[in-house]
């Protein structure tokens, strides 16, 4: 029988251990949205020392609570919040690029919205959600839709728009998702004979509006004070991360034997990572790279990458090096 293991919110790390050898021995905590950046932990789910959510808002407290040692969480909006409240936290890497995409199963062209139209989007800060407001008020000539009044519902996460689309895809005009829920709402709808239209790529559409530049997504926090203290084993846990990546990207068959064995002996995978390993197989295979994963050897200065993205939506706000671990 299948069992679910507890996780504890935000669990406090281990006591540092004298093993009486060079390699510290540390147990790192971290936090992380579910979907895409799980899979840079594909192997991990068993580990009560992090904890996914589907609800980003969840996540994003470890900012403030300054209680875990790393936190997954959206690249942008991340920054934002520790350079404006002065959060304990660094940026360490990139996880992943933009897999955004809008969506309908009632409109098939960007040209057909209207003012009286509604729209189901997730995290109003986050990289997706502020690409898409910039899209549609600078180039899609939609309007202004973070104004008051705009109809616009905003989720926690992008979990509760699979969850409307899967169970009533008429209740909005137009669908903001990211991959993987992509794939699998297809899938869901057209076992009901529901054709869902991608309407706009925002990737390509962001490339086309901002000289093919790119939209960042998730990216790796590490907590200040607890990288001064835990420094070989944090870069350890980071390295660790890294090479899941490489794998996840270029051998991603260890990525679904991996999930495929914890989905064998556990029942909440779909709520652990955000998807099946059958969704992985199909995204990644044949060096598809779907879920745009990014790795270390093919990012240049992290800071430009916030930097750049910032400057395309018009923001004045720069990120100083100090908000990175370089």
């Amino acid at each position: 029988m299948k069992t679910n293991k507890t996780l504890i919110l935000f669990a406090t790390a281990a006591l540092l251990a004298s093993c009486g050898g060079s390699t510290e021995q540390y147990d790192v905590t971290w936090v992380s949205p579910t979907g895409i950046p799980t899979l840079a932990f594909y192997d991990q789910g068993e580990n009560t020392n992090w904890q996914s959510f589907a609800d980003a808002t969840q996540v994003a407290k470890g900012f403030a609570t300054d209680n875990v040692d790393a936190i997954v969480f959206d690249g942008y909006s991340g920054l934002k919040n520790i350079k404006e409240n002065n959060r304990n936290y660094v940026l360490a890497r990139w996880i992943s690029g933009g897999t955004f995409y809008l969506v309908s199963t009632k409109h098939a062209s960007i040209d057909e919205y209207e003012a009286t139209q509604t729209v189901e989007a997730f995290v109003k800060t986050g990289n997706a959600a502020q690409a898409f407001l910039n899209l549609a008020k600078t180039h899609w000539n939609w309007g202004d839709l973070s104004a008051e009044g705009s109809l616009v519902n905003w989720e926690t996460g992008v979990a509760a728009v699979k969850n409307t689309l899967e169970n009533n895809d008429k209740a909005y005009d137009w669908y903001l998702v990211a991959q993987p829920v992509l794939f699998a709402v297809k899938n869901t709808l057209a076992q009901k004979e529901i054709t869902l239209n991608v309407v706009a790529n925002l990737q390509t559409e962001w490339a086309n509006a901002h000289n093919g530049a790119k939209i960042p997504a998730a990216a790796l926090f590490v907590n200040k004070t607890r990288y001064a203290d835990h420094k070989q084993a944090i870069d350890k846990y980071i390295d660790e991360t890294d090479a899941r990546i490489v794998n996840a990207i270029d051998n991603p068959s260890v990525a679904v034997t991996a999930l495929s064995d914890y989905a064998q002996k556990h029942d909440d995978i779909a709520t652990r990572f955000g998807y099946q390993p059958q969704i992985v197989n199909a995204l990644q295979k044949d060096g598809a790279n779907t879920f745009n994963l990014i790795k270390k050897s093919e990012v240049g200065d992290i800071a430009e990458i916030a930097n750049a993205f910032a400057r395309d939506l018009g923001q004045t706000i720069t990120f100083e090096d100090s908000l990175f671990l370089k």
